[in-house]
């Protein structure tokens, strides 16, 4: 579990750092890496829980599980929840500026 949530939040930070530097979000791409992070590591750790209860002859607490689809799912899992995080961390409504238009009148 700590090999994949490792290398997962490694590869979540850097998400997180591209999507803040491509935004332009200045001194928010601490908050997109962090939300990279955090969104990757629990990704993994969701796969790893997952992957004991459905596939527990697949060897998913292995670094490179055994069959093709647990492969696969790892990939999607830490995916999924890095953009996630990712992008509610670097969102405006996180960094303190209103959701919307200002009210007018």
């Amino acid at each position: 579990m700590l090999t994949h949530a490792g290398i997962a939040a490694a590869v979540g930070a850097a998400g997180g750092a591209a999507l803040g530097v491509g935004l332009g979000l200045g001194r928010g791409v601490g908050r997109a890496v962090v939300g990279g992070l955090v969104g990757a590591a629990g990704g993994a750790v969701l796969y790893d829980l997952a992957g004991a209860l459905a596939f527990p002859v697949a060897g998913t607490s292995e670094p490179i599980s055994a069959a093709v689809a647990t492969r696969l799912l790892l990939h999607l899992f830490v995916a999924v929840s890095a953009a996630f995080g990712t992008a509610r961390a670097a969102s405006p409504a996180e960094a303190g500026r209103p959701k919307g238009p200002a009210p007018v009148g």
